[in-house]
């Protein structure tokens, strides 16, 4: 298996470096990574345009380009860290974005390192502190195990107020199990509506995503995250698209992919693919500067409308 580690220590250099200040005496002690991670056990497959009138990619799977994992006892879901409110990627508002969690048993508690899958020169300052420390990661939607096939999505909502946005109304998301497998295995899809842009672009600024990311809990076992970079995917020097159409900043897109659970650990520390018991889908918003120029291999992976959230951040009274 192709395995692959992303965990980024932030440290006191690297702040010093860049600028930052964290308030690391109110921050939790980091979740520990508990086994490797693969990072085949989560592919995508298929790029198309969600108009039906172009493919960027297909035919062959693209692996998550990194994984962290397993973290054997922690919760994703606890402490309200797959529901962040006002959802807009502030550092400890989120899961992703380090807000502190279940981390195992005894009521221990702990935090995703906020750098597992950034760099020091990615961190915003999205709130009215003006430091630059955010991470900037969206949740998405959440799915729980029904018991079937297949479960329904329960969507986030990004700002608050007249410059709020339900992503129901603009996203559809699913996330289904393979027939036979007792939902070990499955596919899962993005799509944008094809009217996203006249329907959110009153309320939302320029920008786009960088990052998605898919994080599995199984039954028995910590959670699992494993991390699509568009900007390294999207790299000239390494293109990983099939074509013979490319990504543009313009576009509303659909995005299929595979799933496993291969990775997730039994209680005894083994790795044991079993039943998943919920998944969160994120992605990050690096709200880059309206007077920049994005650079080609920063992708809009959802459409210009819905990823110019840094337009929300602005007018977020936070």
């Amino acid at each position: 298996m192709n395995i692959k580690w992303h965990i980024i220590p932030l440290s006191a250099a690297a702040m010093l470096t860049t600028g930052l200040l964290y308030n690391t005496s109110a921050q939790a002690a980091y979740i520990v990574s508990n086994g490797q991670c693969s990072t085949d056990s989560v592919t995508l497959d298929t790029v198309t345009k969600s108009d039906g009138t172009g493919t960027v990619h297909s035919g062959s799977g693209i692996n998550a380009t990194s994984c962290a994992g397993m973290f054997l006892g922690a919760n994703d879901d606890s402490h309200d860290a797959s529901s962040p409110t006002p959802n807009i990627g502030q550092l400890g508002n989120g899961f992703l974005n380090g807000q502190t969690v279940k981390s195992g048993n005894g009521g221990a508690t702990g935090e995703l390192d906020p750098m597992t899958f950034i760099e020091t020169s990615d961190l915003q300052a999205l709130d009215s502190d003006g430091i630059f420390n955010d991470p900037g990661w969206i949740h998405l939607a959440s799915f729980q195990d029904g018991g079937n096939d297949s479960s329904s999505p329960s969507y986030s909502s990004i700002g608050s107020g007249a410059n709020s946005l339900n992503l129901n109304d603009v996203l559809d998301i699913t996330f289904n199990c393979d027939t036979g497998a007792d939902c070990k295995a499955g596919t899962w899809s993005i799509a944008t509506t094809t009217d996203i842009i006249s329907k959110v672009q009153s309320i939302l600024g320029v920008g786009s995503f960088d990052h998605f990311a898919l994080v599995l809990k199984g039954g028995n076992s910590g959670v699992g995250i494993y991390d699509f970079d568009f900007s390294e995917l999207a790299d000239p020097s390494a293109y990983a698209f099939s074509g013979p159409d490319v990504i543009d900043f313009m576009t509303p897109y659909t995005f299929m992919g595979t799933w496993n659970t291969d990775d997730l650990l039994a209680t005894n520390g083994q790795h044991q693919a079993q039943r998943f018991s919920h998944a969160n889908f994120w992605a990050r918003d690096p709200a880059a500067p309206t007077n920049e120029v994005p650079e080609p291999a920063t992708i809009a992976l959802f459409g210009l409308g819905l990823l110019g959230l840094a337009g929300i951040r602005k007018r977020k009274a936070v």
